[in-house]
Formats: C-alpha cells, sequence, structure tokens
C-alpha cells in the first residue's frame, strides 16, 4: 500500500518538472520568433535622413564629398563611378532632377555662373544625359493667341523638348549673352529639337534681328487670334492684376469717340486707339513685316 502510493506521486512530480521546461522552451522560442520579425521589419523601412544626405554628398563632390547644399554652390561636378550604381528611378534621375531644380530657383546671372563652371569641370554641356542645344524652333506670338496650349500640345510628342517658363532672352535680356541664353533650355539626345515660347517677340522690333544673328535656320512659329477677341482677353488679364483700369472703350478709342455724341466728334467717332498695346499687339501685318523683311525668314515662318 505504502509503495503504490509513493509511486504515483512520484511519477505525477516528473510530469510537472517536463511541463515546466517545455513551457520554458516555448517562451524561448516565441521570444526567439518576436525578436527576428522585428529587425526584419527595423530592416524594411527606409534609411535615415542622415545616410541619403551622405549619399548625395559622394554624388556631388569636388576635392571629396560635399554636402549637397555647398556642392551646388560651387559648381560641383558629377561623381559618375556612384551615380552608375545607382536605380535609374530611384538613384540617377531623382538626383539629376534636385540638381536641375536648385538651378533653375537661381537668379539668371547665377544660372550663367552655374553654366560656366560646369563647362569647366569633367561633365560640361555635353554627357550622357544629352546636350543643350539652341531652340530648332520658337513660338513668337501672340499673346493671348494660345501660344501656351500649342506649346504644351507639342511637348507631348516624344521628340519635342521645351523651355517651361518664357526666357524673354531676345527683348529684355540679351545682353546676358547667347550662352546664358543657351543654360536656360532642356537636355536633348540626338533626334530631339528643342523649342521655347516667349510671345512678347511679335512685337519687339530688335527680336527679328537678334534670331536672325543666332540662327538663320530656326523655325518661327506664329498663332494669331481675331484681334478684337484677343485685345479683349488681354484686357481681362490685365484688368485682374490692375483693378482701377479704365473701360476697355476709353483705352480702345481716342479720346473716348466711342462714347461721344456730340456732332463735332461725329467725324472721329471709333477711331482705334493703335497705340494701346492690347490693340497694337493685334495689327499684325505691320508686324509680321519686321520678321518678313529679315533675311530668309520667308521660308522659316509657320
Amino acid at each position: 500500500m505504502g509503495w503504490g502510493n509513493w509511486r504515483p506521486r512520484f511519477n505525477f512530480g516528473h510530469l510537472k518538472v517536463q511541463s515546466k521546461v517545455s513551457v520554458f522552451l516555448t517562451m524561448i522560442i516565441i521570444v526567439t520568433y518576436l525578436f527576428y520579425c522585428l529587425t526584419g521589419y527595423c530592416e524594411s523601412l527606409p534609411r535615415p535622413l542622415y545616410d541619403q544626405q551622405s549619399l548625395r554628398g559622394k554624388v556631388h563632390t569636388v576635392d571629396g564629398p560635399v554636402h549637397l547644399s555647398q556642392s551646388h554652390r560651387a559648381g560641383a561636378q558629377w561623381n559618375i563611378s556612384v551615380l552608375r550604381e545607382l536605380p535609374l528611378s530611384n538613384g540617377l534621375e531623382s538626383l539629376w532632377q534636385e540638381s536641375e531644380d536648385a538651378t533653375n530657383q537661381r537668379p539668371p546671372g547665377n544660372r550663367a555662373q552655374t553654366m560656366e563652371s560646369s563647362s569647366s569641370s569633367n561633365i560640361t554641356v555635353s554627357n550622357n544625359f544629352g546636350t543643350k542645344e539652341f531652340p530648332q524652333a520658337i513660338i513668337i506670338g501672340v499673346k493671348k493667341g494660345g501660344t501656351r496650349a500649342l506649346l504644351e500640345f507639342l511637348r507631348i510628342h516624344p521628340d519635342v523638348r521645351a523651355v517651361g517658363a518664357e526666357p524673354h532672352f531676345f527683348d529684355r535680356f540679351y545682353d546676358k549673352g547667347l550662352e546664358w541664353y543657351r543654360s536656360l533650355m532642356p537636355r536633348t539626345l540626338e533626334g530631339q529639337i528643342t523649342m521655347e515660347k516667349t510671345p512678347s517677340y511679335f512685337v519687339t522690333w530688335e527680336a527679328p534681328r537678334r534670331v536672325h544673328a543666332m540662327s538663320r535656320h530656326t523655325r518661327l512659329i506664329v498663332v494669331v487670334r481675331d484681334p478684337v477677341t484677343r485685345a479683349v482677353s488681354d484686357y481681362a488679364q490685365t484688368l485682374s492684376k490692375t483693378p482701377g483700369l479704365p473701360s476697355f472703350q476709353a483705352l480702345a478709342f481716342k479720346n473716348g469717340t466711342a462714347s461721344s455724341s456730340s456732332s463735332s466728334s461725329s467725324s472721329l467717332r471709333g477711331v482705334v486707339d493703335t497705340s494701346w498695346s492690347a490693340v497694337r499687339i493685334g495689327v499684325y501685318a505691320k508686324h509680321l513685316e519686321a520678321w518678313l523683311a529679315t533675311s530668309r525668314w520667308g521660308a522659316s515662318c509657320l
């Protein structure tokens, strides 16, 4: 009897020890698995910002790793060996666009200096990303004639590259030189054409001669619109910026002859004031004569 009672208690104790060991091992396995999962999750997170800055510091170098903002100010050259190791979508393309955006945010004078410094480095105007060329086609006008819409439709074509903003080189910034003008152009590959749009060229008397001096083979694109509708659209745009502007009739007609009812002014009634810019732009024949008078433009105007 005593031996029989003692043995079941001994077996029960043995099972109790085994259950404790099993629970302990199970907890170790669970903790290890959780640690493994957390480690994998941390590795999948994006790298810290300082790692990205370190990468950009290696890409933009002069005589060693330089901070990104310093490299832009110094006109640093590109580290091609690092760029080639990066995936195009995540590395090279984004970094190159970052450099372009930083350059475009500078004043025109600083952009020209950047162009000069880059041309003296290992990476000049001509590189693996294409070349910056003078425009082969220019939309010269007219203002409020649909030039922006035309440019955007043309840019859909993969072989057309165009400047987004209006350069105003041939009417405002001609003294900055042709190299400054070319530095504003987008890079193009072989077979692509470069375009730009500045409607004010159409009414600038010096523009035909200046464009002709740059290249006699540049194609000129002129978009015309009903001159009255164009003048009203021009006036509406100006009025939105200058609320206190006189009425359209007061500006479009000389001495208010459109609203005059006296017999003494009946002979002058309806005389259009062509000195007002909104009307002057619409005198297309007058401005086209200046462009066609320049040698060889007759075959280049579209």
